[in-house]
């Protein structure tokens, strides 16, 4: 009795997460829309019960843990500059929208990424800076939780973070 997931018919042959999984085609096989392009089909998680591996998923826990933990008080300050916070699924009306309307400056980062929490402070400053009356919307997106929706992504091509558009 394994449950049924709908996004078979979808094409997803292997569901992983919402990173690291695409539509494979038949021929390619069952674990080839995971991790495409990284020489890989497994995320790490599942790790052996080694003491090493222990370590390392405890550390990993714990580079997230602080990595959202540092995220709350970015939002905090963020939203302080009157800067806008994007989601996947408000993605089309906080950016797309906007820009119909003036320039958008989009941050997309990870709070787990050290560069991109080194980063807050200098795209502060230029929030800061544009404020209220440039013409110019800021907003920044977690994309490690969200993707850029499909229909978009070709315009946001995100080959690390922190990346700006």
């Amino acid at each position: 009795n394994i449950p049924y997931n709908p996004l078979v018919d979808a094409g997803y042959t292997s569901i992983g997460d919402v990173h690291s999984t695409q539509v494979a085609s038949p021929e390619e096989g069952e674990r080839a829309g995971r991790w495409r392009g990284q020489n890989r089909t497994e995320c790490g998680m599942h790790l052996s019960a080694k003491h090493e591996s222990l370590q390392a998923l405890a550390e990993r826990v714990e580079r997230h843990r602080a990595g959202y933990q540092w995220e709350q008080g970015a939002k905090v300050r963020a939203r302080e500059l009157g800067v806008v916070q994007a989601t996947e699924e408000n993605f089309a009306d906080k950016v797309m929208a906007a820009s119909g309307q003036g320039a958008v400056l989009l941050e997309v980062y990870f709070p787990t990424c050290s560069h991109c929490r080194a980063f807050e402070p200098t795209f502060n400053q230029v929030a800061a800076g544009l404020g209220p009356g440039s013409g110019v919307t800021v907003v920044r997106m977690d994309g490690f939780q969200n993707q850029i929706p499909k229909h978009f992504a070709p315009l946001f091509p995100i080959e690390g973070v922190p990346a700006l558009f």
